[in-house]
């Protein structure tokens, strides 16, 4: 098992995810910030994400999951897809 814990050494696309997340929750983006840091400290929740909790405890521990298709809809921007 392989913690991730910054944003920074995400696996593209997954770390822009993480920032569009941190955008949409009303924070700036930072690579620097732990992957679990909350909304207060300039992070996101990930409960409140499209993505869900478990996509990105997922990633916290090293695995990344399938990008579906419904999730690269949700980021037009990310994966080329305007």
């Amino acid at each position: 098992m392989n913690i991730c814990k910054i944003i920074k050494e995400l696996k593209s696309p997954y770390k822009e995810i993480a920032l569009s997340n941190q955008v949409k929750q009303g924070n700036k983006s930072n690579v620097d910030l732990m992957l679990g840091q909350g909304v207060q400290e300039g992070g996101f929740k990930w409960s409140e994400t499209d993505e869900g909790y478990k996509f990105w405890f997922d990633i916290f521990y090293g695995e990344y999951p399938k990008l579906t298709d419904e999730i690269k809809d949700n980021y037009p921007d990310i994966f080329n897809l305007v």
